[in-house]
């Protein structure tokens, strides 16, 4: 029977037994881990062992509409005070953008995303610390769709993992001020998507390829599912 759908499901479909016989580490950037691993990596099972460890990170996801753009800043925080900020910006794919990786075709490049780095000064570093540490923490049961605009942030600023999400439209999204400095230090190129309501309007094929999932929140997390859609 042939395999039916849009290219990256067929290529998950095809991976997924070898990658979870594997155990294969989280890679955001590839876009089979990605769909496997999603709502873990909202939820920041990757960074609680090592906040419970003693490090200092930080994860910052702005969704605005799955399909039409992601932008995922992960910080670490450096001894000296200093971080170190990786930016990713996931869009639409476009196959022009296949390259080649080490001498061979990268299948995987249209999925990947647009990568930036950038330092992070100690003054910035303490503007995500508080901004983490604030009271105002999601609601147990607040759910968001994947069509939508929200903040997704978490981190460990002494030890203990902090959870949030942002929905829009909302006060709580309106009082996020650290899309300003974000954004300010995104050197990624690409424009930011503006923030609007769900209700995706996408061809039927489209909306097949790319179905809308779901996130609720529970206690100081993802409540529920904690892989991927």
């Amino acid at each position: 029977m042939p395999l039916r759908g849009s290219p990256l499901r067929i290529l998950a479909a095809v991976a997924v037994p070898g990658l979870l016989a594997a155990c294969a580490p989280r890679d955001i950037g590839h876009p089979v881990d990605r769909k496997l691993n999603w709502f873990a990596f909202l939820n920041g099972d990757d960074l609680r062992p090592a906040c419970a460890a003693g490090e200092e990170a930080y994860r910052f996801v702005y969704n605005a509409d799955y399909t039409r753009q992601v932008r995922i800043y992960d910080v670490a925080v450096r001894p000296d005070g200093r971080a170190e900020l990786t930016v990713r910006v996931i869009g639409p794919a476009t196959l022009a953008e296949v390259t080649l990786e080490r001498g061979d075709l990268d299948l995987m490049a249209p999925w990947r995303g647009t990568v930036a780095t950038a330092t992070l000064g100690p003054a910035d570093v303490a503007r995500l610390r508080r901004a983490v540490t604030g009271p105002d923490g999601a609601p147990p049961g607040l759910e968001v769709t994947s069509d939508a605009t929200y903040w997704v942030t978490g981190g460990c600023p002494a030890g203990d993992y902090r959870f949030n999400l942002l929905a829009y439209p909302s006060d709580r999204f309106d009082a996020f001020r650290l899309d300003e400095l974000l954004f300010a230090r995104d050197h990624s190129g690409v424009p930011v998507a503006p923030p609007r309501k769900p209700g995706r309007n996408l061809p039927g094929a489209a909306r097949d390829a790319d179905p809308v999932h779901r996130l609720r929140v529970g206690d100081n997390g993802l409540w529920g599912l904690r892989g991927g859609f």
